[in-house]
């Protein structure tokens, strides 16, 4: 005996002869094509044989399904039902499966009526019939597989609490659209394109800027009463913290900003940004705005965006000394 006939699911199939050439036996054929191997009397037995020790301590016994062709001929015979009883114990008793094939309009069995059946001409064909057997025997699901869910509500990188995945996607999107902003404001022509390769629709995006701005992370500065219009302002010390969140070393970015201002080596902005090359110049204005609010420094804003730095206190310098 092969590997695979060991393996393969076993089925019995019981008809009334009349039905063997239309059904049975295009369903038999169609089972083995598919990989389940079939008892059918024909094949079965031969002269001699007793009918009670191939059927039912042979035939059904050994099967994993009873595959019962219902029509209005099979309904009527007595060897039919005797399979049916037979099988449906065996159903109740063990894990065999029962499996009507209703081939015309006939009434169903009283025992297979709480049972799921197969239309054979729903189905089209005996070929169609058995993949439907097939799939039940091998656990094969009809169910559709489980897509990936939208980028936008997928896991985020970091997590808020309060706040839905879609509001975190979205400021995570400001974030990066700020790191290619000149300016403090960031709006749509930034922020779309990435939204948008993260499944994110523009009313989307308006609808999660007005969580954040509730929950104080921005600013919508958008005032105009018509059109598709995004401007927003990220809140330096929140512009801060989404970078750390993000990967940024924003604690090694500020010291080396103080440091390089403490000592001379730049007076604003933009020579602060030759000077430290390596940290996007949005961060570095966040830095300033920042650690101006905490007494560093005062500082002032022109038209170009550029930040001068002035008044550089003591509190700075001994910041910078005591970490170092």
């Amino acid at each position: 005996m092969s590997e695979h006939t060991k393996i393969a699911p076993k089925s019995f199939i019981s008809h009334a002869s009349e039905d063997k050439p239309e059904f049975a036996t295009p369903l038999a054929t169609a089972l083995l094509a598919t990989g389940v191997d079939v008892w059918i009397d024909e094949w079965e037995m031969g002269p001699g044989d007793s009918l009670i020790q191939k059927i039912f301590s042979e035939g059904i016994k050994n099967s994993d399904a009873v595959v019962i062709i219902l029509s209005a001929t099979s309904i009527t015979k007595p060897w039919v039902q005797k399979e049916l009883n037979v099988a449906a114990v065996n159903n109740i008793q063990s894990a065999m499966k029962l499996i009507p094939v209703r081939v015309d309009e006939s009434e169903v069995h009283e025992v297979l009526k709480d049972l799921f059946w197969i239309d054979w001409h729903k189905a089209g064909s005996a070929v169609a019939v058995a993949k439907r057997i097939a799939d039940v025997l091998f656990g094969v699901s009809r169910k559709p597989t489980l897509g990936t869910p939208p980028p936008h509500l997928s896991t985020p990188r970091f997590t808020i609490p309060g706040l839905h995945p879609q509001d975190i996607k979205v400021l995570e999107v400001i974030f990066y659209a700020s790191l290619e902003n000149l300016g403090t404001l960031i709006q749509a022509g930034t922020i779309m394109p990435l939204a948008e390769k993260e499944g994110i629709s523009f009313d989307q995006v308006k609808e999660s800027i007005q969580m954040l701005e509730q929950q104080g992370f921005l600013a919508d500065e958008d005032r105009t009463l018509a059109g598709r219009h995004i401007v927003v302002k990220l809140h330096p010390g929140q512009h801060l913290k989404l970078a750390e969140s993000l990967g940024y070393p924003v604690e090694s970015m500020i010291k080396r900003s103080v440091a390089a201002i403490a000592n001379g080596q730049a007076h604003n902005l933009h020579a602060l940004t030759e000077v430290l090359a390596d940290i996007p110049m949005p961060l570095l204005d966040s830095i300033i705005r920042v650690l101006s609010g905490n007494g560093f420094w005062d500082h002032s804003g022109t038209i170009d965006g550029n930040q001068h730095i002035f008044n550089v206190s003591v509190k700075a310098r001994r910041w910078l000394e005591e970490n170092s």
